[in-house]
This record gives structure tokens, sequence and C-alpha cells, in this order.
């Protein structure tokens, strides 16, 4: 598994450089932090919606996969 972050955008998010939302996998997927408790998967459109556990805001995820229960 990759460690690239996967983190907020939002410029007014609180934590540092936008907080961690997940790690990127290799293969296009998405591994969620545990921090992470909303979240919304369009399986039709392989795309998810994850709130950000700091601020509230909401990113898109486009790609193959997206596991959640992930350890930090």
């Amino acid at each position: 598994m990759s460690r690239r972050e996967w983190r907020c955008r939002n410029p007014g998010c609180a934590a540092p450089h936008g907080a961690v939302l997940g790690r990127l996998t290799g293969d296009g997927g998405l591994v969620l932090d545990s921090a992470v408790t909303s979240f919304r998967c369009y399986l039709d459109t392989r795309r998810a919606i994850v709130c950000c556990p700091t601020c509230g805001a909401e990113r898109e995820f486009r790609g193959g996969a997206v596991v959640a229960g992930g350890q930090r």
C-alpha cells in the first residue's frame, strides 16, 4: 500500500496542511483514515464523497476501490 496521503483541501481546515482523509494505493484505490466517520459511495460512477472529520468539508474521490476501517 502506498503512503501517499490524501488530505482535505479546504483552506479553512484547522488541521495543518489539511486533515488526512486516507492513503492512496498503488492500484488507484483509497484506504480511509480511521478518523473519517462520514462518507458516501456511488458504485455506479466509481466515486466517493468523503467528509473531513476536522472541518466537515467534502472531497470527492474517483477510483476503483474505497476501503473503510483503516488504521493510523
